[in-house]
């Protein structure tokens, strides 16, 4: 039966125009399922590009993007297949990097002003770092790896050979896929350009993984933010070829963070970085073909990889104007722009209140470049990896509890991380309506901070035996007892876009971290506070931190903007009880799943009452 239907299918979708062009590329975004099909994939002449998201390449066969969509559509609607699964096509859009012309200079640290000191230089106070993690491992004995997605790298410069990730379980230049991964000879990461591992050489790349980790205290030439590191490298040609090239080499980081994960670390890597020092100018990421990027990173955050993303090289207002990736709302983007060692934007660099993040340094940057030289570089790509290469080292200087948090939830935790960076920055007045966090990267702030990372489970409210003794004889001491006595709440303020059910198949997460131990589900209450064009559309999930769950609310209609309460005495579509009778303090999340396409609304806030 399979084989009549893909045959149907293939029949009534991609008959081929007669002598049209064929060579145009489209990027399909499969919801029905039926591209996993390895048979489907083949009558479709489909390339998997990012499977998990139902990504994939298609030739034209002379046949625009509408064209494409109707007769995608068609033939699913042929099968039984509801409209609201419908397939979507999207333009595969060009990139260019983010560049400008280099200027070599001196080869020592002394030159390499943006690892100096705020107060000297305005740069990152990188030393203050160093005194607590030169990046080697986790407190759990794990090792890091940055990856950057460019157009190629020297891999032989002798400031950057031992700090380049080697795939351990692959053996060079046999042609065999030895650990099965689905890549073959991908020793040091891979081309997606060409499709093989054979790593090409570039200026541009080269210098951003100097930036991120040249080796340090080898007495020869620069150092990265991280003295040892591990670095994986994706070559995606000289101009960054296009949208399904970028996708495609997210998509062999993230295969091999997956990895990493599932076989608790025996395989892959632990990558918790992604340097992208490209884009798109004036491209809106909540729009027409440009959405799925917001897509892919989410999911590359649910594996706990933050994307450090070079906005534009435009004196321009991102929130206005737009740029892809910067302008995109994951929350797993941190968007950088460029700063001056006089403390100022660059006057070639992009802003945006809503949409980036931070500055850092890039502007006349040293770093390493092709044939074991050294020069400068200035813009945005120089900028971005100096945050890229902070996460690493922010990994490498958590402390215990924090890194053990980092492998239980990569996801929560890698929120964190990105928290820590724009809570510690170096504050600019100047700043201030441009950027979200209105500062320059402070690699020392950070690094300190996440040393000393402990995850809030204090009893605030409860009151310890001793302050409750009172002198013998004392009539009221049980009701001043419980007086003194006050509930425990903790809040998310941060308000959040709830995803759209075309996107990502329309979850959206929020994380309250640090709450207390709940002896009982009846000593909880919950408070929502949300707003959305067709609540009939949404379903509310708690998840408690011993990992057990209650679906508060499923499709039931409401107001556009409402505020839901629910406790013991409330009415849930599923009972508080199932979240058992003891709950161990941690982190609670609030999965709301958006069931229909074309509408939008957003979590306001949200809280957890513990009650005393």
């Amino acid at each position: 039966m399979i084989k009549q239907v893909i045959a149907t299918l293939a029949i009534t979708t991609l008959t081929a125009h007669a002598g049209a062009n064929t060579n145009e590329t489209f990027i399909l975004k499969d919801n029905s399922g039926l591209a996993k099909s390895k048979e489907v994939q083949k009558d479709f002449n489909l390339e998997p590009l990012f499977p998990s998201l139902g990504l994939y390449t298609v030739k034209s066969d002379g046949q625009n993007k509408s064209e494409l969509e109707l007769k995608f559509n068609g033939s699913q609607n042929r099968l039984g297949i509801q409209s609201e699964s419908a397939t979507k096509i999207f333009v595969d859009h060009p990139m260019t990097l983010r560049r400008l012309d280099p200027n070599p200079n001196d080869q020592d640290f002394d030159d390499q002003w943006s690892l100096q000191d705020f107060s000297e230089t305005f740069g990152t106070n990188a030393k203050d770092a160093w005194a607590i993690t030169k990046g080697e491992k986790t407190a759990l004995g794990k090792e890091v790896v940055i990856a950057a997605v460019d157009g190629g790298f020297d891999l032989t410069h002798a400031d950057l050979v031992d700090n380049v990730w080697v795939n351990k379980a692959e053996i060079p230049d046999n042609g065999i896929d030895d650990d099965n991964n689905g890549y073959i000879d991908d020793i040091n990461g891979w081309n997606a350009s060409s499709n093989n591992g054979n790593i090409q050489s570039s200026s541009h790349g080269t210098h951003v993984i100097g930036t991120m980790g040249a080796t340090g205290g080898n007495n020869l030439d620069v150092v990265g933010v991280n003295w040892n590191t591990k670095i994986m490298v994706v070559s995606a040609g000289r101009s960054l070829g296009s949208t399904s090239t970028v996708l495609k080499s997210y998509n062999y980081i993230l295969e091999q963070k997956k990895k990493w994960l599932e076989t608790k670390g025996e395989e892959g890597a632990n990558v918790v970085a992604i340097n992208s020092s490209f884009g798109i100018d004036f491209a809106d990421c909540t729009t027409g073909d440009y959405t799925l990027w917001n897509d892919v990173y989410n999911e590359l955050g649910k594996y706990g990889i933050l994307s450090a993303a070079a906005t534009a090289n435009r004196d321009i207002d991102v929130d206005k104007r737009g740029d892809v990736p910067t302008g995109c709302s994951s929350p797993y983007i941190v968007a950088v722009t460029n700063s001056t060692n006089r403390g100022k934007r660059n006057s070639r660099a992009g802003y945006g209140f809503e949409s980036i993040d931070l500055a850092a340094p890039g502007t006349d940057i040293l770093s390493t470049l092709p044939n074991n030289r050294t020069g400068n570089n200035t813009g945005t790509s120089m900028a971005t990896p100096h945050v890229a290469g902070t996460v690493g080292l922010l990994h490498a200087a958590a402390s215990e509890e924090l890194a053990l948090l980092t492998e239980q939830n990569p996801a929560a935790a890698a929120l964190i991380y990105k928290e820590i960076l724009l809570s510690t920055v170096s504050k600019v007045k100047e700043f201030e309506g441009q950027l979200k966090s209105p500062g320059i990267l402070n690699i020392g702030a950070a690094a300190t901070a996440a040393h000393s990372y402990a995850i809030n489970d204090d009893e605030d409210g409860e009151v310890s035996d001793e302050d409750t003794d009172q002198e013998e004889g004392s009539d009221d001491s049980e009701d001043t007892t419980d007086e003194e006595e006050t509930d425990s709440v903790y809040t998310s303020e941060q308000s959040v876009d709830i995803t759209d059910a075309f996107i990502f198949n329309g979850v959206t997460d929020s994380v309250i971290f640090g709450v207390k131990n709940v002896n009982s589900y009846e000593d909880l209450e919950i408070n929502i506070n949300i707003q959305h064009t067709h609540m009939e559309d949404l379903s509310l999930e708690l998840i408690a931190p011993n990992g057990k769950s209650v679906l508060l609310r499923y499709k039931e209609s409401g107001e556009d903007s409402m505020v839901m309460n629910y406790s013991v005495d409330s009415e849930s579509f599923e009972a508080l009880s199932n979240l058992g009778t003891s709950i161990p303090a941690g982190n609670w999340v609030l999965k709301i799943t958006d069931h229909s396409y074309q509408d939008s609304g957003q979590l306001n806030n949200w809280s957890i009452t513990v009650k005393n």
